[in-house]
């Protein structure tokens, strides 16, 4: 097959041959066609890189107000209502470092921008504030010391030192008669909390922050006007001298168009009926380069056959055991003649232990090492061994009479036996397992109840067994 592909390649005329036959004055044109576009395409890009990288700064600049007022608006709350929540939101919202990672994004693209200079600004006059609102936290934090302080950050608030608060000092001359902090009364210190969080010093120092991102988005802006008249000018410039190209070049598109429909079209038609029957494409005719796309396609095809098998396979198979999972088992029970099957329910006895103590890496271990031994207990073309989901898995056994009760609680009993032999790898474990027998009336959920009642009367018994369900609701223990 491959000898031939390569055969009706090289039958195929090269469509680069032919458009260089076509004449040197009409390569010369498609190729400034083609540069012009290429560079149209670069402008474009550019101007719609600017663009997101404008929006991409300007919400930026924003980060740093949202952020700022973020903190105002939680420390606000806290000093008014006493309200720890609200403590929860504003070291949230520090721990996130918004502004700090607002400023690294804006310096990896514009190093040495005004605009940057100016949100470097803001930031730092947002971080200074951080002074005043910790002295205010502490200053509420004293008058109650006994409230609850198990959140992470309450130390730091504890243990502020109130002199590195800027308006502390000029508070307590003007309006305590120069006291000292640790003078002040209860009332005195939540009025100072007031006063560092809702007087002028931290408003004059809010209205320096929003003046600030104010002027590093008009620097934004101007830098943007400047970026998009120049990349205007240039694209009007470009597409004039396309203009000129597409007129000459059409003579040459026509030529082109003419080839194009013998040596692709043509052969493209005919492959249809192929790709209509989903069969491989045979090409006789045709362009070297459509012979490449045909096999192409024909190697994509026979990779997508593989593909699909896969996927059906592990579409009805557990990963982790390699067992049927819920997939499979829908599909298979369904074709099952439950009058002559026996349904064997499995569960692990107290599984939930084992991923509690030992991890969830072990409890795989467990379970690959309990699908192992289920299936090579019931290794028979008659016996389908399936993963449920979690710890729980299912036999399903056709072509079976009841005089075999025994074998099965063998069967069982053998499985309990193998699962505590070499636990170097994984825990001993044990199963406990609900046995029933199909009958003409039974349908999968009758069936499937049936096994689950016994498996149910299993655990209550004491685990590590298998019960058979018979005569309606009497369960036979082994």
């Amino acid at each position: 097959m491959e000898s031939e592909i390569e055969q009706q390649r090289a039958k195929g005329i090269s469509l680069k041959a032919t458009g260089i036959i076509l004449g040197v004055l009409a390569f010369l044109v498609s190729v400034f066609l083609v540069v012009s576009l290429f560079i149209v395409s670069d402008k474009y890009n550019a101007m719609h890189d600017a663009m997101h990288s404008y929006m991409d700064w300007k919400e930026d600049a924003m980060t740093v107000q949202l952020a700022s007022d973020s903190l105002t608006e939680e420390i606000h709350s806290y000093v008014a209502t006493g309200d720890s929540r609200h403590l929860d939101d504003y070291f949230a919202e520090i721990k996130s470092g918004r502004r700090q990672k607002a400023i690294e994004d804006i310096e990896k693209r514009l190093p040495e921008s005004e605009f940057l200079v100016q949100l470097k600004e803001a930031v730092s006059s947002s971080v200074s504030l951080e002074n005043e609102e910790y002295a205010a936290m502490r200053a509420v934090y004293d008058t109650d010391p006994s409230q609850d302080t198990s959140a992470d950050y309450w130390q730091s608030i504890i243990n502020f030192d109130m002199s590195k608060s800027v308006y502390l000092p000029t508070y307590l001359e003007q309006e305590c008669g120069g006291a000292t902090y640790d003078a002040l009364t209860n009332d005195q210190k939540i009025d100072l909390a007031y006063a560092l969080v809702f007087g002028p010093y931290y408003e004059r120092q809010k209205d320096i922050i929003s003046s600030n991102v104010m002027n590093s988005l008009q620097e934004l802006d101007d830098m943007m006007k400047d970026s998009v008249h120049v990349s205007a000018v240039e694209m009007k410039t470009i597409l004039i001298a396309q203009q000129i190209l597409v007129g000459l070049n059409v003579v040459f598109l026509i030529t082109i168009i003419l080839i194009t429909s013998f040596y692709i079209v043509r052969p493209i038609r005919r492959a249809i009926v192929h790709l209509a029957n989903d069969e491989s494409v045979i090409v006789t005719r045709g362009a070297k380069e459509y012979r490449y796309l045909a096999d192409a396609y024909n190697q994509v095809r026979e990779q997508n056959i593989q593909n699909q098998e896969r996927l059906a396979y592990e579409a009805e198979h557990d990963k982790l055991t390699s067992l049927y999972n819920r997939t499979g088992y829908d599909t298979i029970f369904r074709k099952v003649k439950l009058d002559k099957a026996v349904y064997i329910l499995l569960d692990i006895d107290k599984f939930k232990n084992i991923n509690d103590e030992h991890g969830h890496a072990i409890g795989d271990n467990v379970l690959v090492r309990v699908a192992q031994v289920i299936a090579k207990t019931f290794d028979s073309e008659k016996a389908t061994v399936f993963r449920l989901g979690g710890d729980e898995f299912s036999v399903i056994i056709e072509d079976i009479k009841e005089e075999n009760k025994e074998a099965l609680r063998d069967k069982c009993r053998q499985i309990n036996e193998e699962l505590v032999k070499d636990m170097k790898k994984c825990p001993g474990v044990s199963l406990s397992a609900g046995i029933a027998f199909g009958d003409i009336n039974d349908t999968t959920d009758t069936l499937f109840k049936k096994a689950d009642i016994a498996l149910y009367y299993t655990k209550r018994n004491g685990r590590a067994d298998a019960c058979i369900y018979e005569f309606g609701t009497r369960i036979v223990k082994s």
